[in-house]
């Protein structure tokens, strides 16, 4: 089919397929390529949807009759005219009009209008043909927009102040955060202070409270150590018995002496019993025989009453206090009534004890208390001493402590074992120290103390003091830190032998007929 135009003649293939790349002949019309496409039927100014059409004028191109029904199928909108396309002129009208709506927009500036083929009219160009249309058929006037900013510009204003604002809210936004941030760090290090004080807090709390244990089992072990063994409890008044040195209540004291049995020695007297202000007396913890009345411990009595203070629950009432002599009846009076003629007795007494004293200052002190005249006529020699056997030999214990009842036995006391340190061995004897502990004393096998010194006290000076006046009666070892106290040749020797142990024997067989008599 032959296609006639106003200088060439088209020829078109048979097939229905279309070309690859191809563009469309509609979008070819719009652009001005092929003219007007044909019309089968008059058409007027209005068509039937009630829309006005622009009469448009005919090219001098030709027009292209007959033209055959695409293969895909009739298209609806062939017989519609289509829009007019803008020509150059136009579009260089609106590049001219938008370029000074954006330099009146802008401000003032040294730039030049753009012309025709400035970078606008080419972006103007690029524009799709129905915008272009569009603007066109609706009669957008370019010379209207002249001098004044478009819509576009007033929307990119607006946007523009839209994204000021933002980067204000975005600034504040962000000094906030920094300032939380800051909030952030000073919380976290107190926490971490806080924590750290927390874990020193309680290691001091572990230190406390193992401090506290270690005091409270301090106390449990003083309070037992100021128990009665009469009575199992704290003491009351305590009393310290002599010369073995136990401590007890005066209550369970005079209960004690006032119920005591009679000892084997008064039972062997042929005459009546003996009141039991006379009667043999014994302790009732370790059955030494008590030869004075009972000293009463006022420091200890102190330490016991701030113990009862300090205690959570109630503290044992106290006896009442006696303005009178506890002891009476049980022990001898302290003073005696003595008649006018022991008076004048006395008298002559006092003047030998004044002229004794004397002479005991001019030989030094306490060396005519234990000092025996036979040794002072003594020229022999001076040797070591050798083992003996204690001098108290009854089968009863003097103390429940196997120690301790070897030293009593061989003549020591519980003040000169406590203050001087008092051992025994059964190759060395006795010893004893300062109460510096710079000198050490051997005493021998046995000691025997005056009626008049009860503790040992008086011993233990006069021992020093005789081996500073006489020092031929003591060998001096280690550069004079140890003395030994020497003894006559010509005294009794014994063989060495295990009385010790014989005494224990025969002590603990005592003590299991005692608890099966009773």
């Amino acid at each position: 089919m032959n296609i006639s135009g106003p200088s060439t003649t088209h020829r078109r293939g048979t097939t229905a397929r279309t070309r690859e790349n191809q563009i469309p002949r509609t979008f070819l019309r719009a652009r001005g390529g092929l003219g007007d496409a044909p019309t089968t039927t008059a058409t007027s100014a209005t068509e039937d949807d009630g829309q006005p059409r622009r009469n448009v004028k005919k090219r001098h191109r030709g027009t292209y009759n007959h033209t055959p029904t695409p293969v895909a199928g009739p298209s609806e909108e062939m017989d519609k005219p289509l829009p007019r396309t803008p020509n150059k002129t136009r579009l260089a009208q609106l590049a001219t009009s938008t370029a000074r709506a954006t330099e009146t927009l802008a401000g003032p500036s040294n730039v030049r209008p753009a012309k025709s083929s400035s970078k606008a009219h080419k972006r103007m160009m690029a524009l799709p043909i129905s915008f272009v249309a569009e603007t066109d058929e609706e009669g957008y006037d370019s010379q209207s927009t002249l001098g004044r900013p478009s819509a576009a510009s007033s929307e990119l204003s607006k946007l523009q102040a839209q994204v000021l604002d933002l980067k204000k809210q975005l600034q504040t936004k962000a000094k906030e955060a920094e300032d939380h941030s800051k909030h952030l760090n000073k919380y976290r290090r107190e926490v971490q202070n806080l924590h750290k004080s927390s874990k020193e807090q309680r290691a001091e709390l572990e230190k406390l409270r193992v401090q506290h244990q270690r005091n409270a089992k301090i106390v449990n072990d003083v309070e037992q150590s100021l128990q009665c063994q009469i009575c199992i409890d704290t003491l009351s008044r305590p009393f310290a018995l002599s010369p073995c040195g136990h401590v007890l209540c005066q209550v369970c004291l005079q209960d004690w002496f006032r119920q005591a049995p009679v000892s084997p020695e008064d039972m062997d007297t042929d005459d009546e019993l003996p009141s039991l202000i006379h009667r043999t007396k014994s302790c009732p913890v370790c059955r030494a025989r008590i030869r004075s009345r009972p000293l009463q411990l006022y420091m200890l009595k102190s330490i016991i009453s701030s113990i009862d203070k300090a205690r959570a629950g109630p503290s044992r009432a106290s006896p009442p206090l006696e303005l009178d002599d506890p002891w009476e009846g049980i022990f001898p009076p302290l003073t005696t009534e003595v008649s006018d003629a022991e008076l004048d007795s006395s008298d002559d007494e006092e003047d030998e004890d004044s002229d004794d004293a004397s002479s005991m200052d001019d030989d030094g002190g306490l060396l005519d208390v234990y000092d025996n005249s036979s040794d002072d006529d003594y020229e022999g020699d001076w040797v070591s001493p050798t083992w003996e056997p204690p001098h108290d030999l009854h089968p009863r214990r003097l103390h429940t402590e196997p120690f301790f009842d070897s030293l009593l036995r061989r003549g020591a006391t519980l003040l000169m074992i406590q203050k001087y340190d008092m051992d025994y061995t059964h190759d060395e004897g006795l010893s004893m120290e300062d109460e510096e502990g710079e000198m050490k004393l051997y005493l021998g096998w046995n000691i025997r103390l005056a009626e008049d010194d009860p503790d040992g006290s008086r011993f233990v000076e006069w021992c020093f003091e005789d081996l500073e006046a006489r020092g031929e009666r003591w060998r001096l070892e280690d550069g004079g830190t140890v003395g030994v106290r020497l003894v006559r040749s010509d005294g009794e020797r014994y063989e060495e032998g295990d009385s010790e142990e014989w005494i224990g024997s025969e002590s603990e067989e005592d003590v299991d007929e005692d608890e099966e008599m009773n």
